[in-house]
């Protein structure tokens, strides 16, 4: 199945029959949701998302205090149950439910460490809490799970060193050999089976995953962009929203809006997948005598996790990290906290083709800056382009095309991956010529050579935009110009390389729809040209001897250096000036 490489508007591009597919895929997955076999299928729910999925474009449930699931010691029993209870259900019942974050507060017990929210004591103790998650990596190991640490010091009693304690427990089985270094483009196929370890306290030089920096609880979009994740050699930028006490007029409105200001942000706007998002629909909006209560946080539920579930049914793109109070629970003491409806919802998320999730899934494939040739196979024989458009079965003759991608006027047009090439000092690509300038129904869908165009930083809503299916391979389209109405989709958005003929000698052309051609990619030897044909530049020399015996002769730079073998650019051989491109 293609989905388009881009992040502009115009996505009717796809086709119906593609819509239609997607919408069989979805139906079918929520239909699952909707069985008997809910906990079977969300238990294992990752096994589904593509290995090259970033995990900071994934939309992933998660939970706040997680170990008040687990319940509250003796002393502290009653207490917990009115006041400090976030969640119903253990850590492996919100597993099975489809959580994949999970929110732990150690604070210091006698020389160990138990999860606690505030001073309230839980049932849970660190270790448990992490052999628990491991175990279940252990059960379904194509699943990560994220665990967020906060060191919650007004639960600490007895004897200690926090920073030591945390630093054993997560450098001890087994632990240890579940956590990851972290980097921030992390893949699924880098995290199966592994913790992803973000700590909110530093407690060492160096972290185990990484260590999250700049956590605030702002409403204010603006000063939710300060986090930093840490790991080690890296740093990547994380939107933090935890608006949580909304316990005063006119405070759950305003709560609403800053989760659907960070997911506008995340599905709709972010276009780098080094900036990681936690959205938090937990807090609390009833207190008593100024106290917070477990039925503050019951009915903060029921006004925040369907704002989430409400948005997502009108949106595609990634939510990010959701973390919600009564995860995987729809029903609490009375309050419909739609916790599995909610958690449904972020799975469910992750399987539509959001604007940006094609071109995130792309990206790994392709190295920005790596000079590639480009084929297609014709009646079982490799045929590349070259950069005057035309197709060779030589692959010395194959165009050298660097991989780029660009964000056009400013962001109007999106970002779209695209191939340069150079001819002396001149930068170009492919484009559709009737397309170049935006105009609306004069595309001719027998042109037989694909063009040339000069390239403009501006203009690179111009070029190429990739569709990439199953198998890696990838049909091209040829221009993402800018149009009106249904002519943008009729012509510019739907226009594709392609082969009009595909005898002795293919011709390489443009086609109105999905094309039966796909290309594919390899990195580029040094022995294929930089340009191929007639250009009029008074260094492109078009027929460089390619078999000079650099053994016998001698070989200078134009700063008179002797050099071993040919460079790119102006090579004096035997005396004589040669202009390698």
């Amino acid at each position: 199945m293609e989905a388009i490489i881009t992040s502009s508007i115009h996505h009717s591009a796809i086709s119906s029959k593609m819509r239609n597919l997607r919408k069989m895929f979805a139906t079918a997955f929520l239909c699952t949701l909707a069985s008997g076999n809910l906990f079977a299928q969300n238990s294992s729910w990752m096994s589904n998302v593509p290995d090259n999925t970033f995990v900071s474009q994934m939309s992933i449930p998660g939970v706040h205090d997680a170990g008040t699931g687990h319940g509250f010691t003796t002393w502290y029993s009653v207490i917990g149950e009115e006041f400090a209870r976030t969640q119903s259900k253990t850590l492996t019942e919100m597993w099975n439910s489809g959580i994949r974050c999970f929110d732990l507060r150690p604070a210091v017990d006698d020389g160990d460490l138990r999860i606690c929210h505030g001073y309230v004591n839980t049932n849970l103790m660190f270790s448990t809490a992490i052999s628990t998650l491991c175990s279940l990596l252990d059960q379904h190991p194509s699943e990560t799970a994220i665990v967020i640490i906060r060191h919650e010091s007004e639960g600490d009693s007895g004897s200690g060193n926090w920073n030591n304690l945390i630093k054993s427990k997560l450098s001890s089985s087994p632990a240890n050999s579940h956590t990851i270094n972290f980097n921030p483009k992390l893949k699924m196929g880098d995290v199966r089976h592994k913790l992803i370890v973000l700590c909110r306290d530093t407690y060492d030089t160096n972290p185990i995953g990484a260590f999250l920096t700049g956590w605030g609880s702002s409403a204010d979009f603006s000063q939710q962009k300060g986090g930093k994740l840490k790991g080690i050699g890296n740093e990547c930028p994380v939107y933090i929203q935890d608006f949580y006490n909304v316990s005063a007029s006119g405070a759950p409105a305003t709560k609403t809006a800053s989760i659907q200001r960070m997911l506008q942000f995340s599905c709709t706007e972010n276009k780098d997948a080094k900036i990681w998002v936690i959205n938090h629909t937990s807090g609390y909006s009833k207190t008593w005598l100024g106290i917070v209560t477990s039925d503050g946080y019951r009915e903060n539920a029921q006004t925040q996790n369907p704002v989430v579930i409400n948005y997502l049914s009108n949106h595609t793109g990634s939510a990010g990290i959701v973390v919600m109070d009564y995860g995987g629970v729809d029903n609490s003491a009375g309050y419909n906290t739609k916790g599995q409806a909610l958690t449904n919802a972020l799975i469910n998320q992750n399987y539509k083709e959001g604007p940006f999730k094609p071109y995130f899934r792309a990206l790994p494939t392709l190295n920005i800056g790596t000079a590639y040739n480009i084929y297609t196979t014709i009646n079982g024989t490799k045929y590349y382009i070259t950069t005057s458009g035309t197709l060779t079965s030589t692959k010395s003759d194959a165009g050298r095309f660097t991989a780029k991608v660009g964000n056009s006027n400013g962001g109007e047009y999106g970002d779209s991956f695209f191939f340069e090439f150079t001819v002396g000092n001149t930068n170009y690509h492919f484009t559709n010529p009737n397309q170049n300038t935006g105009g609306n129904g004069t595309f001719a869908s027998n042109n037989n050579l694909v063009p040339i165009c000069g390239y403009d930083w501006n203009r690179i809503w111009d070029s190429q935009i990739l569709l990439q299916n199953s198998n890696g391979k990838y049909a091209i389209r040829a221009t993402n110009a800018p149009a009106t109405g249904n002519n943008w989709n009729l012509y510019a958005a739907n226009t594709y390389w392609s082969v009009k003929s595909a005898g002795s000698n293919p011709v390489a052309g443009y086609v109105m729809g999905v094309p039966d051609y796909r290309w594919e990619f390899s990195v580029a030897s040094n022995n294929t040209k930089e340009f191929v044909g007639d250009f009029d530049e008074e260094t492109a020399i078009a027929n460089v001897n390619e078999n000079v015996n650099e053994n016998q002769t001698s070989i200078y730079n134009m700063a008179g250096q002797r050099i071993n073998r040919l460079q790119r650019g102006i090579n004096i051989v035997n005396g004589k000036k040669i202009v390698v491109k």
